[in-house]
């Protein structure tokens, strides 16, 4: 067998990064990543001086309401977030200041280490032998064993799961004896690690499913043991027998706190130690700052967009690839960097670009990203679309994600002769239309997020995957990207990406809008935590879990 070591998934980005000269070759150069002193605020926190303390509690006023925590039953961040706190996973994604803020890696967990046989058909894990669950009824400090890691896994596979597409390629597990797991796949699975490793799929026991409390409960093998739960907070108090490390904070709280100014007074006063979505723009920080001098703030650096004007790609109107590139190149997405997000933005591809490259590549070089209005009114001309009408609806999730970009988008549009009537629905409606691809000619639509590969290289572009919400139809990439899912060779895997990378934006699939960097504060008394990573990972909104152990309090 083959040995796969801890840091695999950094491998595959490694591996990745040999073909960033064919990239550089075909989008015209990555941008050098300038250094965190040049940026306006960094992307990584400064640990900072000063000794670890021991004792207080830490109080994080956030946006959600304590739904179900039973892990199976929903992605959203109020089943989510809590259980995030309590459990560990199988592999965990590395987090905190060691955290790669492009690149997603994984580390040890609750196994120590593992290996894939040479067919990449069975997973072998070996857990570690110091781990017992919470000293809490019913679990009462036994020892975590595979039996667990089985149940857990196969309880994800099951019909009322909203996970079980993740573990979809697990066909049986077995457990030889109580410190090792088999994974026996249906397919090669080079995305197993990662997906593993997701706040998605914790190891939960099975006591608190049979006796009915998974709900409203949780007992794991986590950092903190969760105390009390109302819609409004979750509590929790220290684990005193936590395996990996002594955690330092007596407690910790999660407060719904919806109002944004509400979360922001109570913050600038120090009833919060942590707030959620507490900047939206560049001059909330610097209001902030006016009152709070001493705040640390930082910017994250994205690696992907999130919205697109989608085409319904089944139209006759969008067939015409003269007429997708034309609309491409008529955005002026550096206008709508300084505009809208008061130039912490950029203007990239959908697709990550750090599975190709260690720096984002320069928005003009981007085929057809250039802003080239005459050139797109010759192609819209010689593809006969003089006139052309697009209906798009929305859901405003933010002003500058969504009404604002989409204002100045209708000017550019009407440059070249195309009218844009965009229109805002309601929440239910725009996703009762995005979701499913059911939108009648045209959408701002979100991109389904994922830390898998799969999520970006399948899902989204392959004509029978259900994420596939532009309507995406080619041969040619149903047969890449059903080859990446099964690709373990990483090297060979990114050379499949690369292809896929070239003939997307060669083909203009997906019209997509600028992202703005997202700005977190941090108090300067809270120390040991940064929040910040690629993909969604590392994230203040659901991983707690991953960091709270070494959060302490200077005050």
């Amino acid at each position: 067998a083959a040995t796969a070591q801890p840091t695999q998934q950094a491998a595959t980005a490694t591996a990745a990064a040999a073909a960033t000269e064919t990239a550089e070759a075909a989008d015209g150069g990555a941008a050098a990543a300038p250094a965190d002193e040049e940026r306006l605020y960094p992307i990584k926190l400064q640990q900072g001086g000063g000794t670890p303390k021991k004792g207080g509690v830490l109080r994080f006023g956030h946006t959600i309401s304590v739904q179900t925590i039973d892990p199976i039953t929903s992605a959203a961040g109020g089943t989510v977030t809590v259980p995030n706190v309590v459990y560990d996973r199988l592999v965990g994604h590395v987090s905190g200041f060691d955290v790669n803020v492009s690149k997603l890696e994984t580390k040890p967990e609750l196994a120590r280490d593992w290996e894939l046989s040479g067919d990449g058909l069975t997973m072998t894990f070996n857990l570690r032998d110091d781990v017992a669950w919470q000293n809490v009824a019913p679990l009462d400090g036994r020892p975590f064993t595979s039996a667990d890691v089985a149940y857990a896994l196969e309880r994800y596979q099951g019909n009322t799961s909203v996970h079980r597409g993740l573990v979809r390629k697990i066909a049986s597990i077995d457990t030889p004896d109580d410190a090792t797991v088999a994974l026996n796949l249906s397919e090669p699975w080079p995305d197993a690690l990662v997906t593993l490793g997701t706040r998605f799929l914790t190891m939960h026991p099975r006591e608190i499913v049979d006796d009915g409390t998974i709900e409203r409960s949780a007992v794991g093998t986590g950092p903190m043991i969760l105390t009390d739960l109302a819609d409004d907070r979750a509590v929790f108090e220290r684990n005193p027998a936590y395996w990996r490390q002594e955690v330092l904070l007596d407690g910790f709280e999660i407060l719904s706190i919806s109002d944004l100014s509400a979360r922001l007074a109570r913050y600038r006063v120090g009833q919060l130690d942590f707030a959620a979505s507490l900047l939206p723009d560049k001059a909330a920080a610097e209001l902030l700052l006016e009152t709070n001098p001493d705040e640390r703030i930082t910017m994250s650096d994205p690696v992907g967009a999130t919205f697109t004007v989608a085409l319904n790609l089944s139209l006759a109107k969008y067939q015409d690839v003269r007429v997708r590139r034309a609309l491409q190149m008529a955005i002026d997405r550096a206008l709508i960097v300084d505009l809208v997000y008061d130039g912490l933005g950029v203007g990239i591809p959908m697709m990550p670009w750090s599975y190709l490259h260690d720096a984002p590549p320069v928005t003009d070089s981007v085929p057809y990203y250039r802003y080239d209005p005459a050139e797109a009114k010759k192609m819209i001309a010689a593809a006969g679309a003089e006139g052309l009408q697009i209906d798009m609806i929305y859901f405003n999730y933010s002003p500058s994600a969504n009404e604002r970009p989409n204002q100045i988008i209708q000017q550019n549009f009407a440059e070249i002769g195309v009218e844009l009537a965009s229109s805002a629905v309601d929440y239910t409606q725009f996703n009762s239309a995005w979701i499913p691809a059911d939108y009648p000619d045209a959408a701002d639509g979100w991109a389904p997020q994922g830390q898998q590969a799969d999520n970006w290289w399948f899902d989204h572009l392959h004509s029978e995957s259900p994420a596939n919400r532009w309507h995406v139809s080619d041969g040619q990439l149903d047969e890449w990207a059903s080859a990446q899912s099964v690709e373990i060779d990483p090297a060979a895997r990114a050379e499949i990406w690369q292809r896929i990378w070239d003939r997307v934006l060669d083909q203009s699939f997906r019209i997509t809008k600028p992202v703005g960097n997202s700005l977190t504060a941090y108090p300067p008394h809270l120390r040991g935590i940064y929040f910040g990573g690629a993909l969604g990972a590392n994230s203040w909104y659901y991983d707690w879990g991953e960091q709270i152990a070494n959060a302490w309090l200077d005050k």
